[in-house]
């Protein structure tokens, strides 16, 4: 159930945050980002329909790194838009990524070390959620970092 109500979210990752930062200003800051940075249209951009916008965390003194932004997008098809787009974050130190609950992001990131091998070994590899696909074949998290043997199931 909480999956199902992170669905339509994504993070944001990098945008930089002043102390006197108010959450109608977070969500300011986050469409010039969409417009400057992912580089979708301005007239696109305000079609965009966000239903709350808000940092994660604690708010921290000193010089510490900003706080991520969590958007919550009114359709998925416009938070799709959005996260195809931040291919152009690349090379920056900006990131966005879909919201997953603990226990699923904990699986994704055991599953990373695989993904990357398998990856820079040339083999097709992708993330459906919290499993992996290494040339269309799922692998089990104990699996792999064996040769994924086809007699692992879940």
């Amino acid at each position: 159930m909480q999956a199902q109500s992170m669905r339509n979210n994504l993070i944001f990752s990098g945008i930089n945050e002043s102390s006197s930062e108010k959450p109608d200003d977070t969500e300011r800051l986050l469409c010039s980002f969409i417009v400057e940075n992912l580089q979708i249209p301005q007239d696109d951009a305000k079609c965009i329909n966000l239903e709350r916008v808000h940092r994660i965390g604690v708010r921290q003194s000193g010089n510490q790194p900003p706080r991520p932004i969590v958007a919550k997008f009114s359709l998925f098809k416009d938070r799709e838009s959005v996260r195809k787009s931040s291919w152009n974050l690349k090379g920056t130190n900006y990131y966005v990524s879909e919201q997953f609950p603990k226990d699923v992001a904990d699986r994704r990131r055991s599953l990373m070390p695989a993904f990357r091998k398998a990856r820079a070994d040339g083999k097709k590899a992708w993330l459906s959620y919290d499993k992996l696909y290494i040339d269309g074949v799922p692998v089990r998290p104990d699996s792999s970092t064996s040769n994924n043997s086809s007699g692992s199931r879940k």
